[in-house]
């Protein structure tokens, strides 16, 4: 009991001693990065390296950086492109909130030329990017207050694009949180006031799971809703026909300072496996700093779900999930505030029971 970092919070361990794989001469005090592997009842293991020097920069050019910010909030590896869509938090510098996606290689560089998407006038604190049909990608804003205590439309929106090679036209916008204010009976189902912060989202059979940073539930659980129609949403705005629900609560915490702190969702990734790969940072306020959680649930279902902690990032806040092009490989990309963005990756198997 003397370990436990709290009082209240009971900690266990056993001892474990490793031995290198080769004959490797050693220095008192050299560092190592060691991985832990942990398998769920299904047979599903996944893999992280330890913080510490696990991070790598992302490489964006100074052209770049003179024209926009580089905040990534979410990303997604397209095969035809053979590079990532990278979502940022807002883009351009002289003219604010511009309709870009930035593009970034299998090695965490990014091209210095944005992909401007057509057929809207601007993007304001994109969070999320997911997979659609064969054709479609989905975009979706944060649906939060700003700092100023502002919400214009252009920050609730949810976008449905249409992809051509490096051509990207925006063919459905919903303005999704004015559209939940003019349906009570929604609200109210979703157990929500006028608050709302949405940062992931994942496809999920031929619908989107969406990932609420805040409000947490009543118990301080995050939120997951279940949106099985979108293109219903997109053809008439109507919340309710498209099928908007609850569709799970899950505990998530972050650690800072030795203190844990309840989470919200800022990332989802379905794997193709089945197994829900949810990253968490800090929710509500006050904020108590930058930190963030890989967690994974084994089999998503309908109600409280309970997931296994994978890694903790203190100091850094993971906010975008993809699949890489390295097979059995998972992207993290860290948003790191007014510091250079990060990224690293993660190892993800399916084993035999």
């Amino acid at each position: 009991m003397r370990c436990w970092r709290g009082a209240k919070t009971p900690a266990y361990g056993q001892l474990v001693t490793l031995r290198p794989a080769s004959n490797t001469p050693m220095v008192p005090g050299e560092d190592f990065v060691v991985r832990f592997e942990s398998v769920g009842r299904d047979g599903f293991s996944l893999a992280a390296s330890s913080p510490s020097g696990a991070l790598s920069p992302i490489l964006v050019p100074t052209s770049l950086l003179e024209r926009s910010r580089f905040e990534p909030s979410g990303i997604l590896w397209l095969a035809t492109l053979q590079h990532y869509l990278v979502v940022s938090d807002d883009a351009g510098r002289a003219d604010e909130h511009l309709p870009w996606l930035m593009q970034m290689d299998s090695a965490g560089r990014v091209d210095p030329s944005p992909i401007v998407v057509n057929g809207t006038d601007s993007f304001n604190d994109l969070e999320s990017v997911a997979l659609g049909d064969d054709d479609h990608i989905y975009l979706l804003s944060s649906q939060s207050y700003s700092k100023k205590g502002h919400r214009p439309s252009s920050r609730t929106m949810f976008y449905r694009v249409r992809r051509s090679g490096t051509v990207l036209n925006v063919d459905g916008a919903v303005a999704l949180a004015e559209k939940l204010q003019t349906a009570p009976g929604a609200l109210q189902a979703l157990g929500l006031g006028a608050d709302l912060d949405i940062e992931g989202m994942t496809a999920f059979g031929r619908g989107l799971l969406l990932g609420l940073k805040s409000p947490l539930d009543p118990r301080g659980h995050a939120r997951l809703w279940l949106l099985p129609s979108p293109d219903v949403l997109f053809a008439d705005g109507d919340v309710e026909k498209a099928g908007l629900t609850p569709f799970a609560t899950l505990p998530l915490t972050v650690e800072i300072g030795g203190r844990a702190f309840a989470a919200g969702i800022s990332e989802l990734l379905l794997l193709p496996d089945g197994a829900l790969l949810v990253a968490a940072t800090p929710s509500g306020e006050p904020d108590p700093g930058p930190s963030g959680s890989l967690y994974v649930v084994d089999k998503p279902a309908p109600g409280l779900m309970h997931p296994r902690l994978l890694q903790r990032f203190p100091g850094h806040k993971p906010e975008g999930l993809s699949l890489s092009p390295h097979p059995g490989k998972v992207m993290v990309v860290f948003d790191e505030g007014n510091g250079p963005a990060n990224f690293t990756e993660i190892s993800w198997t399916k084993r035999s029971p």
